[in-house]
C-alpha cells in the first residue's frame, strides 16, 4: 500500500505542472499610425447676397437696384420729398446661400446731411441659417420743410452697410431661432446697437449699446384687433389718424387704465418739455408703435455706475451719467421733468428716447399678460415678482449692492430678507423680480412716467411700487400722483425708445 501511494502522488504532481503551464500567454501587438490632419477655412463657403428685385414705397420716386455682377452691392436714390416726415422706402431681400454655415447680420444706415435728412435700417431677421432669406428695410425721411432750396443743402449721400458674420449651426446671436419678426411685430435694430446673445421674442428680445446699456423689446401686435378703428393701412399720419391709433391703444389695455389719468400736456415744470415738444414726442411713439408693432424699454430701472444719488430737489440737475445696466444704483432722488431731461440725453442716431408714457406702461403689462402673467400678479399683488417691504426674499448675486432703509450701501450679496425689512437694491439684483427680461417693474423704486393726473396740485404721475410699500396697496400697474417738486429714494424712471 505505500509503494503504490507513492505511485499516485507522483502521477498528481505532474498534472499539476501541466496546468501551471497552460496558463501562459502570448502579448498583445499595437500598431500605430501618426500624422496630422489639417483643415482650411475658405471665403467661398460663406455667402451672403442680395437676391431679386428691390421694391419701393412711400412719397417721391425710389429706385433700388442691386449690382449684378457683385450681389453684395446695390444703390437706392430718392427724390421729391417735399415735407417734413415725407418717408421713402426700399426694400431687399437677402439670403444666406452657404450650404451650412449660418450668419449673423447687423445693418447700420448712415446720411451726410442730418439736418434734413435721416436714414434707418431695419431688418426682418437678425440670423440667417444655411439658405434662409430676410428683408433689408431702408427708409429715407425728411426731417425739415424746405423753405429755399437756393440757399438750403437739400441733396444727402446715403450709405447703408450690411454686416454678415459666419457662425455654426446653433452658435448664432439669438441662439439659432428663426427670426426675431413676426407678421405682427417687427423690431428694428437702432443704429449703433446689437442683439444680446441668447435673447428672442419669446424670452425678451433684447439690444444692447456700445457701450452696454440693454433695452427689452415689448410687442404691440399690429392686427385688426389691436386696431379696430385706425385700421392697418395709415400712410398719412393727421391728428385724426394719432387720435385713433391712441383710442384703439387704449381700448386694448382698459384692464389697466384709470380714470382721471392721460397722457396730455400738464406744464414744463412737470415734464421738462414744452406743450409743442410734448405733443411731438407722443406723436412720434405712437407711429413707430404703430409701424413697428412696439418699442423698447429698459431692461432695468435707469441707474448710476458709479456712486449712489443720495439727494435732491427741484432746484438743483442732476449731473450722475445715467446707465441702463444691471447691478448699478437706482437713478432716485429727482423730480419728473429731470428724469425726462436725463432721458432725453440718452437718444443718438435713428432713434427717440424719453420716459414712458402711460399708454406706453399699460402696453408693458399687456404685454406681459400675453406672455402668461396674471392680471392678479400685475393689478392685485405682485409680492412673488417685485422688491416690496412685505415679500420675503434671498439676494445671492455677488455683484449686487443693498441700502437698508434707503440708506448705507453696501457691495455684495443680502442673502435673506425677513417680510418686514425695508432694503432698497441694486438694478437687476435678482431673477425672481424679473418677467420676459424686464427688471423691477414691480418694485424697488416706481418709475415716473409723462401722464397727468387729474389733480391740478399732484400733476405728475408715477407707476409700480417701491421698496418701503406693501405689494398689495402698489403693484406693478399702480398709478400714483406726485407735486412737481416730487423726489425721494423710492421714485426712479425708466426708459423707452422708439
Amino acid at each position: 500500500m505505500s509503494k503504490n501511494t507513492k505511485i499516485v502522488g507522483g502521477v498528481l504532481l505532474v498534472a499539476i505542472i501541466l496546468v501551471a503551464v497552460a496558463y501562459a500567454a502570448i502579448t498583445n501587438v499595437e500598431l500605430n499610425i501618426n500624422g496630422v490632419g489639417s483643415a482650411q477655412a475658405k471665403q467661398e463657403n460663406f455667402k451672403v447676397e442680395f437676391i431679386g428685385t428691390p421694391s419701393t414705397s412711400g412719397k417721391g420716386t425710389t429706385t433700388a437696384t442691386i449690382n449684378e455682377s457683385d450681389k453684395t452691392k446695390g444703390t437706392v436714390n430718392v427724390t421729391g420729398l417735399t415735407a417734413k416726415g415725407d418717408e421713402a422706402v426700399a426694400t431687399y431681400t437677402v439670403k444666406n446661400q452657404s450650404s451650412d454655415i449660418s450668419a449673423d447680420l447687423t445693418a447700420e444706415a448712415t446720411s451726410s446731411n442730418q439736418t434734413y435728412f435721416e436714414v434707418i435700417c431695419s431688418l426682418e431677421k437678425t440670423t440667417l441659417k444655411a439658405q434662409e432669406e430676410t428683408t433689408l428695410k431702408v427708409t429715407v425721411r425728411l426731417l425739415k420743410t424746405p423753405i429755399d432750396e437756393t440757399k438750403e443743402d437739400l441733396n444727402s449721400d446715403i450709405e447703408v452697410t450690411l454686416t454678415a458674420e459666419p457662425k455654426q449651426p446653433g452658435e448664432e446671436a439669438n441662439g439659432g431661432s428663426t427670426s426675431v419678426s413676426s407678421n405682427e411685430t417687427r423690431p428694428y435694430l437702432p443704429t449703433g446697437f446689437t442683439q444680446v446673445k441668447g435673447t428672442t421674442l419669446k424670452n425678451g428680445l433684447t439690444i444692447q449699446d456700445s457701450t452696454g446699456n440693454q433695452y427689452v423689446w415689448v410687442e404691440v401686435p399690429k392686427t385688426g384687433k389691436v386696431y379696430p378703428t385706425a385700421g392697418l393701412n395709415i400712410t398719412e399720419f393727421t391728428t385724426d389718424e394719432y387720435t385713433a391709433i391712441e383710442a384703439d391703444l387704449h381700448t386694448y389695455t382698459n384692464d389697466y387704465r384709470k380714470s382721471g389719468w392721460e397722457d396730455i400736456y400738464s406744464s414744463n415744470e412737470a415734464t421738462g418739455l414744452t406743450s409743442a415738444q410734448y405733443t411731438e414726442l407722443k406723436q412720434t411713439m405712437l407711429k413707430s408703435v404703430y409701424q413697428n408693432g412696439g418699442f423698447y424699454m429698459g431692461k432695468y430701472e435707469t441707474g448710476i455706475e458709479n456712486a449712489p444719488k443720495t439727494d435732491g430737489d427741484e432746484s438743483t440737475a442732476p449731473t450722475e451719467i445715467p446707465v441702463i445696466k444691471q447691478n448699478a444704483y437706482p437713478y432716485n432722488n429727482v423730480t419728473c421733468s429731470q428724469a425726462q431731461t436725463l432721458a432725453s440725453k440718452m437718444e443718438s442716431g435713428n432713434h427717440t428716447s424719453s420716459l414712458m408714457f402711460g399708454v406706453q406702461w399699460d402696453l408693458v403689462l399687456k404685454y406681459l399678460e400675453t406672455k402668461g402673467t396674471s392680471q392678479m400678479d400685475l393689478k392685485t399683488d405682485s409680492t412673488s415678482w417685485g422688491n416690496y417691504i412685505n415679500n420675503a426674499w434671498n439676494i445671492t448675486n455677488a455683484n449686487s449692492k443693498y441700502a437698508p432703509e434707503g440708506l448705507r450701501w453696501t457691495s455684495g450679496a443680502y442673502g435673506a430678507k425677513a417680510s418686514n425689512e425695508r432694503i432698497l437694491l441694486s438694478t437687476g439684483a435678482s431673477d425672481d423680480f424679473c418677467k420676459q427680461g424686464i427688471y423691477d417693474l414691480a418694485g424697488n423704486v416706481c418709475e415716473w412716467t409723462l401722464e397727468k393726473t387729474s389733480e391740478s396740485d399732484y400733476p405728475c404721475t408715477n407707476r409700480g411700487g417701491f421698496f418701503s410699500a406693501y405689494s398689495t396697496i402698489v403693484p406693478a400697474a399702480y398709478r400714483g400722483e406726485s407735486r412737481t417738486a416730487g423726489c425721494h429714494d423710492g421714485l426712479g424712471f425708466r426708459l423707452s425708445l422708439y
